[in-house]
């Protein structure tokens, strides 16, 4: 089965959210870097994925993305 780039970079990103053992706020940037995906790409599938409810988001300093179940 062949995915898209958008859903496979959206589940990638949820994975490596989900894989965090601490309490915190994942910025788009480490994601990017660590999985060699275009941070402004990264930020809109992202932001697709908060307003259908599975991503929350956090702006400022301390942000990114958490999941929004546990």
């Amino acid at each position: 089965m062949n995915l898209s780039k958008s859903v496979t970079y959206g589940m990638v990103a949820m994975g490596y959210i989900a894989k965090q053992t601490d309490v915190r706020c994942v910025p788009s940037e480490e994601i990017a870097k660590k999985f060699d995906i275009p941070n402004e790409y990264l930020v809109k599938i992202m932001s697709q994925l908060v307003r259908a409810g599975l991503l929350r988001s956090k702006r400022g300093p301390q942000g990114g993305f958490s999941l929004a179940k546990p």
